[in-house]
């Protein structure tokens, strides 16, 4: 029995009310092998730019410890980077849901490129490296024209950006932390170098390479002004260490790669350091050798070799101490 009031209906509790029929959503679209090699580059300057391609940007740090598999970004307290490239798998079928990393290395995505900048936020998760074509060494310090006003701060951002010298790899914010996974990918012959860099002005840097194939060499560029940077090198580096502190920087090599240090020169506050020899087979493949750069002004500097050394933990500062003691934390 259903009773009328007004323009509405009311049901009885004998009534049998039907239940309502749900559309079946169509089917994901299928992207080509063309779309999941592009790049990826993501600003959290440019907005408008990035609305206008279809990518959304919250607001909140910049992380990418899952791995999405639709190009949509959800809003909440931390970006999810999402994009059709991350599809590395064939005859993937594409959902709605994520995929956390834990579940193996094959849902860490694959890119050529990528570019991830944030100011404010941090930076994280895991990636492999597969680019198509070799690069040029990056240095911290690199730049196309010379600047009138500041010529021996070529690390200033008054510089020229030289475009022909782009890292395959780029990571900078300038107070976040940035705490980083990554692999290089041996699809492609005709690349020879990979490079990377990450920069950050006042944040923690958390690096490690777990694996870098025969025949490709490695150039790696780390900067930050007052954070604690530790690198955890491949365990088939064979190169040369750069590291430049000033004022109160300090530097440390973790046991693990210190077995394998042939020779090390250090002068005022540069250092420089040769790793290679008998730290593996397959680097007397290489035509050229690997190279790191190493820079802060008054953080703390640690080296070491992925699979053997392991993160250090983080050491609290006098002001976090005294902050829990005065909220009754231990």
């Amino acid at each position: 029995m259903v009773l009328s009031k007004g323009n509405s209906e009311l049901a009885t509790p004998g009534d049998t009310v039907p239940t309502p029929v749900t559309e079946a959503l169509p089917p994901p679209p299928s992207y080509s092998e063309s779309t999941a090699q592009s790049s990826l580059s993501f600003s959290s300057r440019s907005r408008a730019a990035n609305r206008d391609a279809g990518i959304l940007f919250p607001r909140g740090p910049l992380s990418a410890y899952c791995v999405p598999v639709v190009p949509l970004v959800r809003r909440g307290p931390a970006m999810h980077v999402s994009s059709a490239a991350l599809v590395t798998q064939e005859d993937i079928s594409v959902t709605s849901t994520a995929m956390p990393l834990s579940l193996g290395l094959n849902c860490v995505p694959i890119v050529p490129s990528i570019s991830m900048r944030d100011i404010r936020g941090g930076i994280g998760g895991a990636f492999t490296i597969d680019p198509k074509t070799s690069g040029s060494d990056v240095d911290f310090r690199r730049r196309c024209k010379p600047c009138k006003r500041h010529r021996k701060r070529g690390h200033s951002k008054n510089a020229g950006i030289d475009t022909q010298r782009t890292p395959h790899a780029s990571f900078c914010t300038r107070r976040g932390p940035i705490s980083l996974a990554l692999d290089i990918g041996n699809s492609h012959e005709k690349c020879h170098q990979v490079t990377a860099e990450v920069l950050s002005k006042r944040g923690d840097i958390d690096l490690d390479i777990r694996s870098k194939p025969s025949g490709k060499t490695l150039s790696l560029s780390v900067f930050s002004r007052r954070g604690q940077t530790i690198v955890l090198l491949p365990p088939n580096f064979c190169g040369d260490i750069h590291v430049f502190t000033r004022k109160y920087g300090t530097f440390e090599v973790m046991p693990g790669l210190s077995q394998y240090v042939r020779s090390m020169n250090s002068y005022k506050r540069t250092a420089i350091i040769a790793i290679g020899g008998t730290l593996a087979e397959d680097t007397a493949k290489s035509t050229t050798l690997d190279c790191c750069h190493l820079a802060t002004r008054r953080g703390h500097i640690i080296v070491g070799l992925s699979g053997v050394d392991n993160m250090p933990a983080k050491k609290e500062s006098f002001w976090q101490k005294l902050g829990c003691y005065l909220h009754g934390r231990t």
